[in-house]
């Protein structure tokens, strides 16, 4: 009898919610508080640690400076750039609950299909928790700064690491 060989990750999606913002004007699209800073710097750590020698690591996020903000240091620390994908997006007002789901099985449906190996995409409180279900049937309250790794393994999605990295 052949001994089982050890299943390949076929890709990776690392979904971060954006580290904790300045909040003098909630309204306004405002950048990262001291805190969020700190939030950032300890994301580069664990990104660091999982793919300082990943090649084609695509580093996505939402239109809110937030969200760019919080991969700016990973992006700093590699060759990858910060590039907006409006589907992360928070939901908006106009948008109904169908229109924001169908948003974010867009975004599902071209990682896998069309996405790179690793894509890293920042997005929202109320983005990453549907995500996380669709993509693994797992439901959680996802703190600012977390970092949320789904991997693919015979074409199936699970989740492999969550670290809430909200202090």
């Amino acid at each position: 009898m052949a001994a089982k060989t050890k299943k390949e990750v076929e890709r990776i999606l690392v979904l971060v919610r954006h580290a904790h913002r300045d909040t003098e004007d909630v309204n306004a699209d405002n950048g990262l508080s001291s805190k969020g800073r700190d939030q950032s710097q300890k994301l580069l750590e664990i990104f660091r640690a999982r793919f300082e020698n990943a090649r084609n690591v695509a580093l996505l996020s939402s239109p809110k400076r937030r969200c760019k903000e919080t991969l700016e240091p990973m992006a700093k620390g590699s060759a990858s750039k910060v590039r907006v994908d409006p589907r992360l997006d928070e939901g908006a007002s106009k948008e109904t609950n169908q229109m924001f789901q169908a948003r974010i099985q867009a975004f599902i449906d071209w990682w896998m299909s069309e996405g790179p190996e690793v894509v890293i995409a920042c997005s929202h409180g109320d983005w990453i928790p549907i995500a996380l279900e669709i993509l693994s049937g797992a439901r959680a309250d996802v703190k600012k700064g977390a970092w949320v790794e789904i991997q693919v393994i015979d074409g199936k999605s699970r989740l492999a690491t969550l670290i809430q990295n909200n202090k």
